[in-house]
């Protein structure tokens, strides 16, 4: 699933190229979802001698660091923008504030984002002010609502018009990109880094207590994991969606629903 083995003949010219002259690379995450996915890229850079600075924004410290150690990320610099209750807007100025300050410093030759969230908005705007070309990895997501999910859809959009290069993680992504005029060579089709974290917890941690004490009770059963907390969700929506996933289980004897609680009051 990793660029290296996935990418294009092209793509290999200029990754060699980059090594030669010892390109550096900015990774820029502040959620956990984007340090799992970025996690696998960060070595890789690294395996091939790229100068590699990693930045968190600290989107979700709480949830973030633990994360950390578990996939051997050592973080370069922290923008610390956490504080309760913050908005979107909030987040995405301290995060290009911040970041600005640390761009003049690296002039790093590239800025690598993931994915669709508030530091990854910030991140790519941040690149594009200071005239920094901007990779996105898992490019071309699209749900066609600008609302849902929100305010991801747009960030991801807007993403897409700043980005230099386009790591798209299927077929159907590249598709999105070239509907929206994006040229076919800056997208190249990666895989998910995502399979490649997978992989490595699985080697590498063991399975907690509590959820081998899980799996020893629900031996037999057919288990649906359940996971919920979109924005767009709270509310009606998602009291529907669980009112109906609770019938599925009840009628279907056999099958029992494992639903870990989101650390979001409002879920």
């Amino acid at each position: 699933m990793l660029m290296h083995d996935t990418v294009t003949p092209n793509t290999r010219k200029i990754l060699r190229s980059a090594v030669d002259w010892r390109m550096k690379v900015l990774v820029l995450f502040g959620t956990r979802p984007e340090a799992i996915k970025l996690a696998p890229v960060i070595h890789e850079l690294r395996k091939k001698f790229f100068q590699t600075v990693v930045v968190s924004s600290s989107q979700h410290k709480h949830l973030l660091t633990p994360f950390l150690a578990s996939l051997e990320i050592d973080v370069d610099f922290d923008l610390g923008v956490m504080k309760r209750n913050q908005s979107p807007s909030d987040v995405c100025s301290r995060v290009m504030s911040k970041l600005d300050k640390i761009l003049a410093l690296e002039k790093p030759d590239l800025i690598l984002v993931q994915g669709d969230t508030t530091t990854t908005l910030a991140g790519a705007l941040a690149g594009f002010y200071r005239k920094i070309p901007v990779g996105h990895v898992e490019a071309g997501l699209r749900s066609g609502n600008l609302m849902s999910p929100y305010p991801e859809e747009m960030n991801r959009r807007v993403v897409s018009q700043i980005a230099s290069f386009h790591f798209a993680a299927t077929e159907k992504n590249r598709r999105n990109l070239l509907a929206e005029d994006v040229p076919s060579e800056k997208i190249f089709v990666t895989g998910n880094p995502v399979v490649d974290a997978m992989k490595h917890m699985l080697k590498n941690l063991d399975v907690s207590p509590e959820i081998a004490e899980l799996i020893k009770k629900t031996e037999g059963k057919k288990r649906l994991l359940l996971t919920t907390h979109r924005r767009e969700s709270f509310g009606s929506t998602m009291t529907t969606n669980l009112k109906v996933l609770r019938d599925f289980v009840d009628k279907t004897r056999k099958c029992l629903s494992v639903f870990p609680g989101p650390p979001k009051p409002k879920c």
